[in-house]
């Protein structure tokens, strides 16, 4: 799989998509942010594509140095590889995903039966403060209106959640062979390399990448993940908005975040190579 990564980069050269944007952090932190520089060799002017510390680009109080772009990039690929997505991996999570989105359409189903009650008291005291106006309720009509006020407020509020987990307990079941299949799709697009899947994939995925000169940690989401096909149902937590592109219609797998052990990278700063080159310029 990394061979055939690193043929799809070659294709891609020309256009550089930094996969870790937005979810790349210093140990400082700070969030990281892609950038580049180049340097005169006997062969010509070469670009290198890095991440780097805002706070140390910026006002220079993080002296953390730049980490390598395709390095990085390449251990939290791998690591999804090896942590959702092997031949080995997916039939457990498949199977733990089912579980979790049964388990949440029945939690969601209580939830609602306990909403419904509290709608039904709440109904009930906006009636008796309506009662106490109509029979003349003097020097108290100012406390009165305001107290309706509020007990308006909160039932919007619970009308809004309400139909928030009616959608969670309408969702449609899912199926676990089409799960299976889901997550052995988004193996082979991340098989493919192609740089903006792989970024589109990453970010359904990952919650951060934290990193410092020692190691490269990658923290994957509790997310609700969008696949093509099967019925529809309300997304949780903070899902990615961004359905794939042939998606006709949309279900949800309620996910779960997978333990992955802190990686060490070594030799992954550019400032720790030996004999730097000048930088002549930077975009």
């Amino acid at each position: 799989m990394l061979d055939s990564r690193k043929r799809a980069r070659a294709r891609n050269k020309a256009k550089v998509t930094y996969l870790l944007a937005g979810l790349i952090y210093c140990q400082c932190g700070s969030a990281m942010t892609g950038n580049s520089s180049s340097y005169r060799t006997s062969s010509g002017i070469v670009r290198q594509h890095y991440y780097e510390c805002n706070k140390a680009n910026r006002i220079g109080t993080c002296h953390v140095g730049k980490i390598r772009k395709e390095l990085v990039e390449e251990h939290v690929l791998t690591d999804m590889e090896k942590v959702l997505f092997s031949p080995e991996v997916i039939p457990t999570l498949a199977r733990r995903l089912h579980e979790h989105s049964n388990k949440e359409r029945g939690e969601a189903a209580d939830a609602l039966v306990h909403l419904e009650r509290e709608m039904n008291r709440l109904n009930s005291q906006i009636e008796n403060l309506v009662t106490v106006l109509a029979e003349g309720a003097g020097a108290q009509v100012s406390a009165i209106v305001e107290k309706l006020k509020s007990l308006e407020n909160q039932k919007k509020a619970m009308a809004d959640e309400y139909q928030k987990l009616k959608a969670r307990c309408d969702a449609q079941s899912l199926d676990l062979s089409a799960i299976t299949s889901y997550l052995n799709q988004q193996a082979q697009i991340l098989k493919s390399g192609n740089p903006d899947a792989c970024r589109r994939l990453i970010n359904t995925f990952v919650e951060r990448v934290n990193v410092s000169p020692e190691n490269t940690e990658v923290i994957y989401k509790i997310t609700t993940v969008v696949f093509a096909g099967g019925g529809g149902g309300s997304r949780t937590h903070r899902p990615e908005e961004r359905p794939q592109e042939a998606a006709t219609s949309v279900g949800c797998i309620f996910g779960f975040a997978p333990a992955s052990p802190t990686a060490r990278l070594r030799g992954n700063y550019l400032d720790e190579c030996p004999a730097a080159p000048p930088r002549i310029g930077a975009g």
